[in-house]
């Protein structure tokens, strides 16, 4: 029997919660998580190369100094584009707050940096 739309919105949502509660967990426990296990093989293999400048490149997107002045810019472009308020207000604070949410995972964790 196929589920409905609601429940099957609210399974994705408990399975990416608990995705996330794990890898809380296992930081503030100073584990490596699986999915820098599985990849970390990767890093000294591209090290120095394009593809490692290129995705050094595109991590400082995610730096403050990038998101929130992108942020406000596009959100003045989409009420212009849109000549609606509402797709801009999502749009910010989509945005904004899953920066928030990742700023503080980061304090709640304070990790330090994995070396390769």
């Amino acid at each position: 029997m196929l589920l409905s739309r609601h429940k099957r919105f609210l399974l994705l949502v408990a399975l990416f919660a608990i995705i996330i509660t794990i890898w809380i967990f296992e930081l503030m426990h100073d584990k490596v998580p699986f999915v820098d296990a599985w990849t970390r093989f990767v890093v000294p293999l591209v090290d120095g190369t394009v593809i490692y400048d290129a995705f050094f490149f595109i991590t400082n997107f995610g730096s403050r100094s990038f998101v929130e002045p992108f942020t406000v810019f596009m959100a003045f472009l989409l009420v212009w584009i849109t000549r609606d308020w509402l797709p801009s207000i999502f749009f910010a604070v989509g945005t904004l707050g899953s920066h928030l949410l990742n700023s503080s995972i980061k304090h709640i964790v304070a990790r330090k940096g994995l070396v390769y």
